[in-house]
């Protein structure tokens, strides 16, 4: 059986880890879409895997939060029967915390993936399909909304 410190450890260890990854990640993510580091992104492709590489580092401090819970609930008499709600808890944010890093990865390889495919198609100024053009944001005509006046 496992003393309740040394699983503290493990969890304290594991949010450094995971709080390193995500931070790594999100740091990658930042100067890519302020043009610090070179890449075929459009900046708002990047705002899908921001969030998630967020959602992990949220996900990891509330697994380091449950940790705390479960060591709590070691210490005390009454607290050690229940004690495996705060610790299953804790490793569920964990492992979530670690696949939505892997999530995070896989969906910003894919985005660059695309953007390196269609770089040509995400710069051009006219984007035609056959008979159908779509004009960049540069070239289009104003809008004008009509809208209904009230008595």
């Amino acid at each position: 059986m496992v003393t309740p410190p040394s699983s503290f450890t493990f969890y304290i260890l594991s949010f450094r880890v995971l709080i390193g990854l995500h931070g790594a990640a999100l740091l990658f993510i930042m100067l890519m879409g302020t043009g610090a580091i070179g890449s075929v992104f459009v900046p708002a492709f990047l705002r899908l895997p921001l969030f998630v590489f967020l959602m992990g580092l949220v996900s990891a401090f509330l697994a380091l939060c449950w940790s705390h819970w479960t060591l709590a609930w070691h210490s005390s008499k009454a607290g050690r029967r229940w004690a495996w709600i705060p610790g299953f808890c804790s490793a569920f944010f964990l492992a979530l915390s670690l696949a939505l890093f892997v999530i995070g990865v896989w969906g910003t390889l894919g985005l660059a993936d695309f953007a390196y495919q269609h770089s040509e198609w995400l710069t051009s100024g006219q984007q035609g399909y056959e008979d159908f053009v779509v004009p960049n944001n540069d070239q289009a005509p104003p809008s004008i909304m009509p809208y209904r006046q009230h008595p």
